[in-house]
């Protein structure tokens, strides 16, 4: 599906979220209900989030796990010296990680309050 309002694109690019591209990307147009670009990029973002809050989801688990991750290493500034290299590895790239999906769901709320204060609701 194509977004055409320049605020809705501008809104899409600034947030960064591949769920949120992709849930619009891959949307059938014919099933729109003829709702203007923001409402459906709204109805996106407060469906990804609904996603990220409900209990047993996998963007929830995810997100319970990232700021598990987080917690342990102090926001991942603390890490082990005496582990080895392979595993410094890995911790590093788990802590990149979780902070990717942190920040993603960050993001994803701010995009909400924001078209929350241009008058769009979501429906979840």
């Amino acid at each position: 599906m194509n977004i055409t309002d320049p605020e809705a694109l501008k809104e899409l690019k600034r947030v960064r979220s591949w769920n949120l591209q992709e849930d619009v990307a891959d949307y059938p147009e014919n099933e729109r209900d003829g709702r203007s670009d923001m409402q459906f990029l709204t109805d996106e973002c407060s469906y990804i989030l609904s996603n990220f809050q409900e209990d047993g989801h996998v963007l929830c688990e995810d997100l319970q796990e990232a700021r598990e991750i987080l917690r342990k290493t102090k926001n991942g500034k603390q890490v082990p010296l005496w582990q080895s290299t392979l595993k410094l590895v890995w911790d590093k790239h788990r802590i990149e990680s979780a902070r990717d999906t942190v920040n993603e769901y960050n993001r994803l709320k701010s995009l909400m309050k924001r078209l929350n204060d241009k008058g769009f609701y979501g429906k979840w």
